[in-house]
């Protein structure tokens, strides 16, 4: 190979080689932002179950008012 063409291939391999690099870069971003996604996706299922075990008991304390009252059948 003449010496322009090694230069243009060392050219085109710094070019992939930090092509390369950005896009490490953004795969990296992306598996933070993800695991930030995941994080929170976890907190609200939390919440939900909290909140689905209040209203369970909010239902059994309103049977057992309904029962006292004789509004419904025991």
């Amino acid at each position: 190979m003449t010496e322009d063409t090694e230069n243009l291939v060392l050219e085109i391999l710094k070019k992939i080689q930090s092509d390369v690099a950005f896009v490490r870069q953004v795969v990296n971003d992306l598996k933070i932002r993800t695991a930030s996604v995941e994080n929170h996706l976890a907190a609200f299922h939390l919440d939900l179950v909290q909140i689905s075990a209040r209203v369970d008991t909010l239902g059994r304390r309103m049977e057992r008012v309904e029962t006292r009252l004789g509004l419904i059948e025991a």
